[in-house]
């Protein structure tokens, strides 16, 4: 119960702010929170939440304070995954922290890059959050799902800034996906947008199923490439027009044998180019087979897509 002080002799009030400012009591609460902020920012990634009418959409976590003088890219990696605590999304969508470094290693730098070389990739939270506020807004307005969990991590990858002007993403795990970005490029910004979009929609197809065969891939790319499309209505991505139709087609035979395949090196030769196919086949073949599902199955929703099967898919888009 609060005490009524307008009853109080003014000598009484006087006495009773002598004793307040004796003890401080405004000043220790205040270095106590000062110190405890202080602590969390050493230890804790920056995050920000996405918020619609009191419900939480998305956290974005930034994984991307480090130095690049003098170090190692496994001490680089360690420093950007050091802060990165286990939840029920386990590591960054990753069982064991230690997975989670050896991807860290691979995605984001070329496997003979010489790192020494490389300017540090400074990332600017404010620009790469609104990005993704107003992305995941889009999203979310065409296929809810629950809290999507974002982190971003800066790249050093020449493929990355090369081939996908400076953005590349990977979903390790439902609702959560992780972004790497290269802001030294033109178009990072544009590209930051539609990978946003492109994983969005596997961080839920991961919610449904299991992504284990060459079949897997190349629908639920496939699927990716033409939510982006839909939901942001821009020009294709270099991967999805890398082979027209006639040469999906003509692709697509040749793997017809593989598709069940969980063989990783045949999935990276589909994907990302080999002697015998194109850089980009992959892609290709899966917004090509899903656009030609998309056009005879217009009855479907983007929340009954997801559910179905990549054969029911396949077998459904009049492509073989």
């Amino acid at each position: 119960m609060k005490k009524d002080y307008t009853k109080q002799s003014k000598e009484n009030l006087i006495k009773k702010i002598k004793q307040f400012r004796k003890h401080k009591r405004y000043n220790i609460v205040y270095e106590n929170k000062m110190r405890r902020v202080v602590g969390q920012c050493k230890t804790e990634l920056p995050v920000f939440q996405i918020i619609k009418d009191k419900k939480i959409l998305a956290k974005i976590y930034f994984s991307t304070k480090h130095t690049i003088a003098d170090i190692t890219k496994d001490v680089l990696v360690s420093q950007l995954a050091r802060n990165i605590k286990f939840s029920s999304v386990g590591y960054a969508g990753f069982l064991k922290k230690k997975f989670l470094r050896e991807f860290l290693l691979y995605q984001i730098f070329d496997i003979d890059i010489d790192f020494k070389k490389k300017e540090k990739r400074n990332i600017n939270q404010k620009e790469v959050k609104e990005i993704i506020d107003r992305t995941i807004r889009k999203c979310k307005g065409i296929i809810f799902s629950p809290i999507t969990r974002i982190f971003v991590f800066p790249s050093y990858s020449s493929f990355t800034k090369n081939k996908m002007s400076g953005v590349s993403g990977y979903t390790p795990w439902q609702n959560t996906m992780l972004v790497f970005v290269d802001s030294t490029t033109k178009q990072w910004k544009k590209l930051l947008e539609s990978t946003i979009a492109h994983e969005y929609l596997h961080t839920i197809t991961r919610q449904y199923h299991k992504w284990e065969t060459l079949l897997d891939s190349i629908i639920f790319e496939g699927l990716a490439e033409n939510f982006v499309q839909d939901v942001l209505e821009n020009k294709l991505s270099p991967w999805s027009r890398a082979l027209d139709l006639r040469q999906s087609k003509k692709y697509l035979k040749k793997i017809k044998h593989k598709l069940e395949s969980k063989d990783m090196d045949i999935y990276k030769s589909v994907f990302f180019k080999d002697k015998e196919y194109p850089l980009w086949t992959g892609y290709s073949i899966g917004y090509n087979i899903v656009k030609n599902f998309l056009n005879k199955q217009s009855v479907y929703s983007w929340e009954q897509i997801v559910k179905l099967k990549p054969k029911t898919i396949l077998r459904n888009s009049g492509f073989i």
